[in-house]
């Protein structure tokens, strides 16, 4: 086998293992989390605050979590669900027992499956 067939075998093994990791990485990755209990995410929220002394949601910037303003209080007032890795992030800058929070994990697109289910009743 010569030199360039080498490198492009080389190279198909490595697309190939860079697809099977980017598959096996975005199932987890884009995974969103929701609170079992009513308001538990702005329960979660505020004892974030509180275990990291932020008098406010503005204040996590100083953490280098690159989140805007208005999808913050979004996160906090419960609008939007956090993403896991934001919540593997909060989870870690307060130290707050994981085990104790009662939580469901979601795929990134639950809301547009129940959006399809919801837009199919109407017709």
């Amino acid at each position: 086998m010569n030199l360039l067939g080498l490198t492009i075998l080389y190279r198909n093994s490595l697309d190939f293992e860079f697809k099977k990791l980017f598959i096996l990485r975005s199932r987890s990755y884009f995974m969103r989390v929701m609170f079992k209990e009513k308001n538990g995410q702005k329960k979660f929220m505020k004892s974030v605050l509180v275990s990291t002394n932020c008098p406010s949601i503005r204040d996590f910037e100083q953490f280098g979590l690159d989140i805007n303003y208005s999808t913050m209080k979004n996160y906090f007032s419960g609008d939007r669900l956090l993403s896991k890795e934001l919540f593997d992030k909060l989870i870690y800058l307060s130290k707050i027992n994981k085990n104790k929070l009662k939580v469901k994990l979601l795929d990134n697109n639950w809301g547009q499956i129940k959006g399809g289910k919801k837009s199919k009743r109407k017709k």
